[in-house]
């Protein structure tokens, strides 16, 4: 039987019984056990031919969008880490049933195995947009290949991991009176089938949305697109074999570690959007413990070349991004079989200089990278 659970960085709804402690809470989302990759330096010839028939790079400001603009209004200066990485997709629109709203899908950017989607919703009517909260009620996002083979046998061999931001993060909007917003969607996906990985550079999805939910509107309807992921994966990420042991403080301590939540992490891969770490055992997650400790919070952080720490470094600091309307401390995910290996995915609220980490932090495990 599978375990299937997800913890998201910046989700809090206080009550009396959680303004005491936060648990993690499990949701429904499919995971799959995923091969591992020892790759040091990412020079695959489908990013060579997405580079030669895309031409996303030079041209970044296209149909009136300038897609570069967009992400620098989300992360600032950090945009030059990724900026060429982002480009702007050729969506082919396949059924669009929402009456009172259009969607405008902006741009992209990404590692491997990592997509943002940037978006612009607009309301017809011209009324101001003023939503506090918002999001659609159901989505969907898969590579179109998968779903193509899947219709054809029912014998497909398989295995699919993905997890998503929460919610969708919102981009300023140098008007913030106005009928348009926007935002961006972050989803982190892995596929293999019939024993092929499937990157997310040069492949083509299927994006569905529905029904848009904010504060003062609900837009019915159903939005379905497909479009080729035509950016380009940066060319070097951090690939390193740890196996080593950590555990994680409990809630409301820096540094009380929890015997409970012991880990062995085997490896760890970073890029300039998300921390990714394996592990071949997790306590915390067994399901046999009949005595498992809830109490532990994730203390992840990277210590940079200069001293300066980037990350939930504290509880304070957890605490504290936890309120923030801005989800400074990114989202948290992870998934796994009952007897391991356990995947964690951190993708972070704003891209990170990996050349110049000197740590990588995961509890009480400092892994060093220089």
């Amino acid at each position: 039987m599978r375990r299937d659970y997800k913890d998201a960085f910046n989700q809090l709804t206080i009550s009396d019984e959680a303004d005491k402690k936060l648990y993690q809470i499990p949701t429904n989302y499919s995971e799959k056990r995923n091969k591992r990759k020892a790759i040091v330096r990412l020079a695959y010839a489908m990013l060579i031919i997405a580079i030669v028939s895309f031409p996303t790079i030079t041209v970044l400001a296209a149909n009136g969008v300038d897609v570069l603009s967009i992400f620098k209004r989300k992360f600032g200066d950090k945009t030059e880490l990724i900026e060429t990485n982002i480009a702007i997709p050729d969506v082919n629109v396949l059924s669009n049933t929402f009456e009172d709203i259009e969607i405008d899908i902006t741009g992209i950017a990404g590692d491997n195995k990592l997509i943002y989607i940037t978006m612009d919703i607009t309301k017809k009517d011209g009324s101001i947009f003023k939503p506090k909260e918002y999001k659609f009620a159901d989505t969907a996002f898969d590579i179109k290949i998968l779903n193509e083979k899947l219709a054809e046998s029912e014998t497909v061999d398989f295995d699919f991991l993905q997890s998503t931001s929460t919610n969708f993060m919102a981009i300023p909007d140098d008007d913030i009176e106005d009928n348009k917003m926007s935002f961006a969607y972050v989803i982190d996906i892995e596929t293999s089938i019939n024993g092929q990985d499937y990157l997310i550079p040069g492949e083509t999805y299927y994006l569905k949305l529905n029904n848009f939910v904010a504060e003062d509107m609900l837009a019915k309807g159903i939005w379905e697109g497909e479009f080729v992921a035509n950016y380009v994966e940066a060319d070097s990420i951090i690939i390193e074999e740890v196996n080593q042991i950590a555990h994680l403080p409990r809630w409301g301590t820096d540094f009380d570690y929890n015997p409970s939540t012991e880990m062995l992490i085997s490896s760890i891969e970073l890029s300039p959007f998300a921390l990714r770490y394996t592990c071949e055992y997790d306590k915390s997650l067994e399901p046999d413990m009949e005595d498992r400790d809830f109490d532990y919070w994730h203390k992840l952080y990277f210590e940079m070349e200069d001293g300066s720490l980037v990350g939930i470094d504290s509880f304070e600091t957890r605490i504290n991004n936890l309120l923030s309307d801005t989800r400074q401390g990114g989202f948290i995910s992870g998934g796994g079989q009952n007897d391991g290996p356990y995947k964690w995915r951190w993708i972070f609220n704003e891209p990170l200089d990996i050349s110049k980490v000197k740590t990588i932090n995961i509890g009480d495990l400092s892994i060093d990278l220089k």
